[in-house]
């Protein structure tokens, strides 16, 4: 037997007495079925099992038990309600059963499949069963795994030996040798079987359709349970379930990794024949949904009859309940929507049924009330993976008649302001579905107020008004009207809670109008507020979470550390970030870690990115930007740079709060804020000019030659996606404590990132003071990227060779080319680096170096930078000149000046945000002069002798004088 052991949870309930369904004998002698309990109070004990263990803790499990593969961190706790956590009282330790009590036990864990039959069919036999995963899963054929029925199978008459229920649902359970990997092994696996043709879909009571295969894909979360105990018999009936099967007991523990995720072909494979599986199901949606309203007017009085099926049909097709509808309430009885409108304060956060099907699970708690969200109020239901309905009072009648047309789309714009789906972005309608900004079509704006209203029109012929669809021309106008929609203006949408520079949290879902954000957020019931004052015990343990997926990465310096933590904060923060540096992880060698590390920022968003390559040009790239800013897109990763980078699109779309462009094969233009993270990856990568001062470097070495063999105790991206928002909550805890400690790191602020630096990398620098995690100055990385920028290695041998052959004087573009190209005795070295830096086919064109000095003009270099010196033959002399301090613009501490009326902080120190130096009158006691500050002569402010000043080290002498350029 195998002696490897794996993590998980028993579950033992003291509140209700039964978790498992029941069953019973009906006085007719049929079987009925019982819904099982929702486990309110009870223990947890986290048992250490190999697999023969596993399969007698099966067999003894009862009715009130029930296993969950996560672990709480304790031996034993007391699990309740999460809002009983306050008030349980005992020795043991109080847990909710949620994710932020429960995760994957570090190393081997257990991944169940769940098999349920389809609906009106015959279930698969246990060999038809394992036959199939095998064909998807070929080396699960080989491992251990262990078979048994489900808890509501194979139940008997006592007196009879009648089997009255055979084997109906079934377990597969497999051991794998990391836990923290199985949600991605489960995702994929139930993918390939939809790609094998195994998937379908089916509908729910209510006419919904439904994402299914053999297995069930919602399982796979640390804190679900998983009712193992059996059910529970009454009088006159058994469960006669055998023991559970062991295959392969022996044979080491299954790689999670043997099964791939899909590949872009095999991706749109699968999305091919959900899309025709669907489409065929359309017509049994459509006539269940008929039938669900239907059924449910037959309570309906006659004369109530025509204005409810309106409210039933708008309930199951477009998922808005209106006041006439009725809900069910876990502690209020039956209740109509107009009711809980009317009294928020008694229904906010009350649980209800779900509205379509309030059967569903025996459960009047699996749905939430949210009527004190910043947009509409709403009703979220976890049934069927869940679903959000809008709550209304009633629906609006718009009788359409001739001339009528600005008085209708008046009151159509006021009635898309109350229901809160469209907003303005500068001159587009976007719409928020499920988190997610798409921009507004004709077609669907049609669809839209056809939904919010009740379109009326005269029927010549019958002599009476007849209900119509919205008409598009209707639409279409609405459209037309950019600048007087009146409508909120969307910058962001934010699927978590974050916070402002000034500190302010935004936690309260919908859209707050002082940032023109929208926050989408359906786990708001789990969300704790952050405290306005936490201390710094709760910040460094609010540290310790944040870092925990982390621990084992090999960054290779403070900085490294220091700026992966720099981009884990602003990815909670970004849209709330006027502006923000890219990221640029690197490494010498492939499978390092990069694009993982890029990932678990991306999900730290909120996002799941397209990783995608930066593009072979310019246009490709800034087209690909555009997308993503219409998109709202939270984290943009562009992986594996292959090429030298430059790139005057990334540069402005880094730098400025707002960004625009024309759209790929349009002639339209779209504007707006960029809110995404910026990362990039590469092997070493390279990247020119005045990129690299937009982006902080983050570099690991794993240090062995086939890194991508290595393994995590913790696989951190799924621990990212698992626990984000108790991730979220953390940063936010650190941000709020190191703002209220009063530390101002001493480095100066970043040009273009002021505000993130005073923020983001403000908290970096105080947490490495505190020395709760050994990490430097972000910002310190930018310093070596200069130093393997191609471009600044150019102009700095550039500067050395022109110091050599013309020294003080200073030369022409003319006279350099002539000294590097002389038949008689060529300057091979000045040669080299001219034609490296401009050479076209062996010559040097004039025009070319001219240019290439110009822009590179006042640049400082290791504390030199070309300067014009006059002209000679009305050509510009070009001379090196010497400067102290010379550092790149932002990091030149004595080049600091003061800033006023700083939108984040008055006096914030601050610096240029370009590489070109000039002499500066705030820093110097010396007066430029107004017309030509670099070559006219200016004056000191304060002369001891009274000479005056052609250029800044003319003056070095006065006692005065400060040495300071920038």
């Amino acid at each position: 037997m195998n002696p490897e052991r794996f993590g998980l949870s028993v579950l033992t309930a003291q509140k209700p007495s039964v978790l498992s369904k029941g069953f019973s004998l009906a006085k007719d002698g049929t079987l009925q079925k019982h819904p099982g309990g929702q486990l309110a109070q009870g223990t947890c004990e986290t048992q250490d099992l190999v697999v023969s263990d596993f399969c007698a803790l099966l067999e003894a499990l009862q009715p009130n038990q029930a296993l969950t593969f996560g672990v709480c961190g304790h031996d034993r706790a007391t699990v309740a309600a999460q809002g009983a956590l306050g008030k349980v009282r005992g020795k043991l330790p109080v847990i909710a059963r949620d994710r932020a009590h429960f995760t994957w036990p570090t190393g081997p864990g257990m991944l169940m499949l769940d098999f349920d039959p389809a609906p009106d069919t015959e279930p698969l036999t246990r060999e038809t069963l394992l036959g199939t995963l095998y064909e998807v899963w070929p080396e699960l054929r080989e491992a251990p795994h262990v078979w048994r029925e489900s808890a509501s199978s194979c139940i008997y008459r006592a007196d009879t030996d009648e089997q009255v229920r055979g084997v109906m649902g079934q377990r597969v359970y497999v051991p794998v040798l990391d836990a923290h990997d199985i949600p991605r092994t489960g995702a994929a696996l139930y993918a390939r079987l939809w790609l094998a043709g195994h998937g379908r879909f089916d509908l729910s009571g209510s006419g919904v359709l439904l994402d299914r295969s053999i297995i069930d894909a919602s399982v796979w979360q640390p804190e679900r349970l998983d009712f193992a105990g059996g059910a529970q018999c009454g009088p006159g009936l058994e469960q006669r379930r055998g023991a559970p099967k062991l295959f392969n007991g022996a044979n080491d523990f299954l790689d999670s990794r043997t099964m791939a995720d899909l590949d872009p072909n095999e991706q749109e494979q699968v999305d091919k024949l959900r899309r025709a599986a669907r489409e065929a199901r359309q017509p049994d949606s459509a006539a269940k949904r008929t039938q669900w309203v239907e059924t449910r007017l037959k309570a309906v009085p006659s004369a109530k009859k025509k204005d409810m099926r309106d409210v039933l049909e708008r309930a199951v097709t477009q998922n808005r309940l209106l006041g006439d509808f009725v809900l069910f309430s876990e502690n209020f009885g039956q209740v109509t929507v107009a009711e809980i409108l009317d009294n928020p304060d008694k229904f906010h956060n009350t649980r209800f049924a779900d509205p379509l099907e309030p059967e569903y699970g025996n459960d009047r708690r699996i749905a939430r009330a949210n009527l004190k969200a910043a947009g509409k109020p709403y009703l979220w239901s976890h049934a069927h993976g869940g679903q959000r309905f809008t709550l209304r009072r009633a629906v609006q009648t718009v009788t359409l008649e001739g001339g009528e047309l600005q008085n209708i789309s008046r009151k159509l714009l006021e009635l898309m302001r109350l229901d809160g789906v469209v907003f303005a972005r500068e001159d587009e309608l976007v719409r928020l579905t499920d988190g997610a900004a798409h921009p507004v079509s004709h077609e669907w704006l049609q669809w839209h107020l056809t939904g919010i209203a009740r379109f009326v029109q005269f029927d010549s012929r019958s002599k009476k008004e007849k209900i119509v669809d919205c008409p598009l021309s209707l639409a279409r106008s609405i459209c037309a009207l950019s600048g007087q929609w009146g409508l909120p203006a969307l910058e962001a949408v934010l699927t978590a809670p974050s916070m402002t520079a000034s500190g302010r949290v935004i936690q309260e879902e919908g859209f707050d109008r002082e940032t023109g954000l929208y926050l989408h957020f359906t786990a708001n019931d789990r969300w704790r507020t952050i405290p306005e004052h936490p201390d710094e015990q709760t910040a460094k343990a609010a540290l310790e979470r944040l870092w925990k997926p982390f621990e084992a990465f090999p960054f290779v310096s403070p900085v490294d550390r220091g700026g992966f933590l720099a981009a884990l904060l602003t990815a909670i923060v970004r849209p709330l970030l006027p502006t923000a540096p890219g990221f640029l992880i690197s490494a010498p060698v492939a499978g390092s870690g990069k694009t993982l590390l890029a990932l678990c920022v991306a999900a730290l968003c909120g996002a799941t990115p397209g990783v995608s390559s930066a593009g072979r040009d310019e246009d490709e790239l800034g087209k690909t930007l555009l997308t993503e800013l219409r998109r709202f897109s939270r984290c943009v990763v562009f992986d594996n740079l292959a090429r030298p980078l430059e790139s005057e699109s990334l540069c402005a779309y880094l730098s400025t709060p707002h960004y625009s462009g024309r759209l790929l094969g349009t002639n339209s233009n779209i504007s707006g804020r960029p809110v995404a993270v910026v990362l990039l990856t590469g092997n070493n990568p390279t990247v020119i000019g005045d990129l690299n001062r937009r982006l902080i470097r983050i570099s690991v070495d794993p240090g062995c030659e086939k890194p991508h063999d290595r393994r995590f105790d913790l696989e951190p991206l799924t621990y990212v996606q698992e626990h984000r928002l108790e991730l979220v909550r953390a940063g936010l805890l650190m941000l709020k404590a190191a703002q209220q400690s009063g530390f101002r790191h001493g480095g100066g602020r970043l040009a273009s990132f002021e505000i993130w630096s005073d923020f983001i990398r403000n908290a970096v620098v105080w947490i490495g003071k505190k020395q709760w995690l050994d990490v430097g100055d972000p910002a310190a990385s930018i310093d070596l990227s200069f130093a393997v920028d191609p471009e600044t290695n150019r102009l700095k041998t550039l500067q050395n060779e022109w110091k050599r052959v013309f020294e003080k004087r200073g030369g022409t573009v003319a006279e350099a080319i002539r000294r590097a190209t002389d038949k008689n005795a060529p300057d091979e070295d000045l040669f080299d680096v001219l034609n490296e830096i401009a050479g076209e086919r062996g010559t040097i064109p004039p025009r070319r170096l001219g240019n290439w000095l110009s822009r590179h003009e006042g640049r400082i270099v290791d504390g030199s930078r070309f300067a014009r010196c006059g002209t000679n033959q009305r050509r510009v002399v070009w001379f090196v000149q010497s400067v102290s301090y010379g550092e790149f613009g932002e990091f030149s501490q004595p080049n600091a000046w003061k800033t006023k009326g700083d939108n984040f902080t008055e006096g914030g120190e601050t610096t240029h945000q370009t590489q070109l130096t000039h002499t500066c009158g705030a820093c110097f006691r010396y007066v430029p002069n107004a017309m030509d500050a670099q070559t006219k002569p200016g004056v000191c402010e304060t002369p001891f002798d009274g000479i005056f000043t052609k250029l800044p080290e003319d003056g070095t002498e006065c006692q005065h004088f400060e040495q300071v350029t920038h």
